[in-house]
């Protein structure tokens, strides 16, 4: 039994419970225990009201440059997203690909809703990047209108027809004047829309330099942003000489297609303005080995203690022979002198060291004597 006294369902707050017991006819006994629950919602407190009328996520871009009011021609969606992804992202196998949680997503999409300036996207924060990818691509598919137009759309299909790309070993091999061209085809766009457009292509540039580590090429990351950055009523068929198709699953899968051709173009035609190499977490050095070929060493082999089963060292390798090539093999395990092993906390004072000495003298002048 649930009780609403308020619009929402984002808290449940326990009331009572109640058993009943009813006796069934002709015989049978059953026991009801029943839980009474308010459930009720603060708009104050991260609820988002959808009464409201949204200010950032279906918004045109440029509406929202103009009520954010930063001197940014670009929603801070979009720079802060990027700027984040490009910070502690770049390197994280299957990026843009992999989903976070829906529950943190809905946090930080209504967080941008109520207040885009004060959203800090730190990793104490949300540590999980795919939530901040997956954000950046919700916004960009909630658009009203895609980044890249329907006349954009048929400007590239015009490009790819007189200046095919052409991939080599060494990936994209065309002249420099069809990166020019391809850079220019942007020109046509409003201001907002071209500049937030050339943001995530220099980005997206800028993460597939690092496809060895994340494993996303220009190829992968035109599947995950084709569909997005295109809207499904551009039709192919619009194009001079093309097929015109009437099953509409069919064409809708040719034009899903024809999306992620246009992106792949260019992208491998834009040019990579940005750093290889952008502000990341330095990886750990690893230590320089010290060099024992040449030092006179003499040391006794004492018993090994149980390898530690922690994650630090649980994939480390087998550690039992390291040093064989610095000591002297040992003649067998059971013959070795542990009682000549000293103790890590034995230690000889001066005065005992030297009355050892003298000992050893006395001995010899003693062995002379009866000699």
């Amino acid at each position: 039994l649930r009780v609403r006294t308020r619009p929402g369902s984002s808290q449940v707050v326990p009331k009572g419970s109640h058993q009943l017991a009813v006796k069934l006819e002709p015989r049978g006994l059953i026991y009801v225990k029943l839980n009474l629950m308010e459930q009720w919602q603060n708009s104050l407190d991260g609820g988002y009201n959808g009464d409201r009328e949204p200010q950032m996520f279906g918004v045109e871009a440029w509406r929202v440059v103009v009520r954010e009011n930063t001197g940014l021609m670009l929603p801070l969606l979009i720079e802060k997203c990027i700027t984040e992804i490009e910070t502690r992202g770049c390197q994280v196998v299957g990026l843009y690909r992999l989903c976070g949680s829906a529950a943190v997503k809905k946090e930080l999409r209504e967080a941008f809703e109520r207040d885009s300036l004060g959203v800090e996207l730190c990793e104490n924060t949300y540590p999980d990047i795919n939530v901040i990818t997956g954000v950046l691509k919700d916004y960009l598919r909630e658009l009203p209108y895609p980044l890249i137009t329907k006349h954009l759309y048929e400007t590239v299909l015009d490009s790819m027809a007189k200046r095919p790309l052409r991939i080599g070993a060494g990936g994209c091999e065309n002249d420099p004047a069809d990166t020019e061209h391809t850079v220019s085809l942007l020109e046509n766009l409003p201001e907002v829309e071209r500049l937030t457009l050339r943001r995530l292509l220099d980005h997206l540039k800028l993460v597939a330099s690092h496809h060895e580590v994340n494993k996303m090429t220009c190829q992968n990351l035109a599947v995950c942003f084709g569909p997005v950055l295109l809207s499904q009523s551009q039709e192919a068929s619009c194009h001079s000489n093309r097929v015109f198709i009437d099953s509409e699953e069919l064409a809708s899968a040719l034009h899903f297609k024809k999306h992620i051709e246009v992106l792949h173009y260019l992208l491998q035609l834009w040019p990579a303005d940005q750093p290889a190499s952008p502000p990341l977490r330095r990886r750990k050095e690893r230590p320089q080995m010290l060099n024992l070929s040449d030092a006179e060493m003499a040391g006794v082999l004492r018993p090994r203690p149980g390898r530690l089963d922690s994650p630090s060292n649980r994939y480390a390798g087998d550690w039992s022979r390291c040093g064989e090539s610095y000591f002297p093999p040992p003649r067998s395990r059971e013959e070795n002198d542990y009682a000549d092993v000293p103790s890590e906390d034995m230690e000889v004072t001066e005065e005992e060291q030297e009355a050892v000495e003298d000992r050893g003298q006395e001995g010899g002048e003693d062995d002379h004597l009866r000699v």
